[in-house]
């Protein structure tokens, strides 16, 4: 079975890999944050992208969810499939902060 674009990109975070994974966001600045089953916050993950694979999450994780993200809408906020279990994920890019 091939992964999909998302799934490949998803995979360069490897907290989104955990079968525990609840939520995955992303901010302007590329840090990473995540919530697990049985955390009641999020933490911030060790991991940080490019400015140009925030862009690119950001508009594989919209158009996964049937939506855009421009400048005019840089903010995703939408449910996935991801490993064939549902997780929130969030993603932000500028002009947003």
């Amino acid at each position: 079975m091939s992964l999909s674009y998302l799934e490949t990109s998803l995979d360069r975070i490897e907290a989104a890999a955990r079968d525990d994974v609840i939520e995955i966001c992303i901010n302007p600045d590329g840090s990473c944050w995540g919530e697990f089953q049985g955390d009641h916050f999020m933490r911030k993950l060790d991991q940080k992208l490019t400015a140009t694979e925030v862009k690119d999450l950001g508009n594989q994780i919209a158009s996964s969810a049937n939506t855009t993200m421009s400048k005019d809408r840089p903010i995703v906020s939408v449910s996935i499939t991801y490993k064939g279990r549902p997780i929130r994920a969030q993603v932000i890019t500028p002009p947003a902060v």
